[in-house]
Parts: structure tokens; C-alpha cells; sequence
């Protein structure tokens, strides 16, 4: 049941990363390039500014990374779990019916599958937690930049139009960097 579920799962995830991630990743990864060297050519200053968050979210990206993938293990055990006590009552139902087990076997399963519901729920806490983190240090870093132009504007260095096409440009790299750390909380 164990080696069933682990096979039945994982090609799942497998053909699902393979069939719709890579060609949103590489669109992403197109995206951030494009919109990184936009920026370098338009405000050079200014570009630095929005990248000091590249690696922040690079460093959060990691750490989840860790708790997302000991999380999604613990889901796929706990249900691979639950899958093979299933498999084995159902498997050797007569010996179960013959020794009246029946009600036994159904809690043996309810609390497997309870479990793997627990397991399920802590690794979307983890998620929650990883993008909401993601997202704080992108819109804080938005912010900063749209601050430190703003000064820019005030100076007479910037103008108003260059200002929100750069800010333009920087909200593209902080929804392709935001979706590349998700691709990679799911890879994970």
C-alpha cells in the first residue's frame, strides 16, 4: 500500500512540475531577466535599490525550503500510511471479517487518515507563512524604491512618467520573483 501510494503520488506530482511548471518557469526566469536589465539601463541607483531584496527572498526561499520539504514528506508518509493499512484490511478482508475486526480495522484507518490531515494541515501552515514572508519583503522593498524615487522626483534627478514606469517594471520582477519562490516551495 506504502509503495503504491508513493508511486501513484509522485508520478502524479512529477507529470504536473513537468507539464505546466517548466514553461511557466522559464517565462518567469524570461521576465525577471528582461525586467532586471530594463531597470539597470533606466535607473542604475535606483535598480540597486530594488535588488537588495533579491537576496532576502533568495535566503527565506531556502530556510522554507527546508520546512516545506521535511512538511510534504511527513504528508506523503502519513498518507502512504493510511494507503497501506487500507490496502492490508482490504487485502485480507475475510480474515478480518472472520475475526470480526471490521470496527478495529475502520479506527486503524480513521486515525491514519487523521494524521496525514494533521501533516496536510502543517505543511499549509508553512506555506501560508513562506508567501506571506515573500510577499511582506517584495512590497517592502516596492516601497522603498517608490521612496527613494520619490525623493529623486522631488530632486528634479527623475521625472514623474520615468518614476512609475520604473515602478512598473520593478512590480514585473516582484511578481516573477514571487512566482519563482512559489514554483519552488512546490518543488520543494
Amino acid at each position: 500500500g506504502e509503495l503504491t501510494s508513493r508511486l501513484t503520488s509522485d508520478i502524479g506530482l512529477l507529470q504536473q512540475a513537468m507539464s505546466t511548471q517548466v514553461a511557466e518557469i522559464a517565462r518567469q526566469s524570461l521576465s525577471l531577466i528582461g525586467g532586471i536589465v530594463a531597470l539597470t539601463i533606466m535607473q542604475p541607483r535606483l535598480s540597486l535599490t530594488a535588488l537588495a531584496v533579491t537576496p532576502v527572498v533568495v535566503a527565506i526561499a531556502l530556510f522554507f525550503g527546508k520546512q516545506l520539504r521535511r512538511a510534504t514528506s511527513g504528508v506523503q508518509d502519513r498518507a502512504a500510511d493510511a494507503n497501506a493499512v487500507a490496502e492490508e484490511a482490504i487485502t485480507q478482508i475475510r480474515s478480518v471479517q472472520s475475526f470480526t475486526m471490521e470496527l478495529i480495522e475502520a479506527r486503524r484507518y480513521a486515525s491514519s487518515t487523521d494524521a496525514a490531515v494533521r501533516q496536510a494541515l502543517l505543511r499549509a501552515r508553512v506555506r501560508g507563512i513562506f508567501f506571506g514572508v515573500i510577499t511582506f519583503v517584495t512590497m517592502v522593498g516596492i516601497v522603498v524604491v517608490l521612496w527613494q524615487g520619490g525623493v529623486q522626483v522631488i530632486e528634479g534627478q527623475l521625472s514623474g512618467g520615468a518614476l512609475v514606469a520604473f515602478l512598473l517594471y520593478t512590480v514585473t520582477i516582484a511578481a516573477a520573483v514571487g512566482t519563482l519562490a512559489s514554483f519552488f516551495g512546490q518543488y520543494q
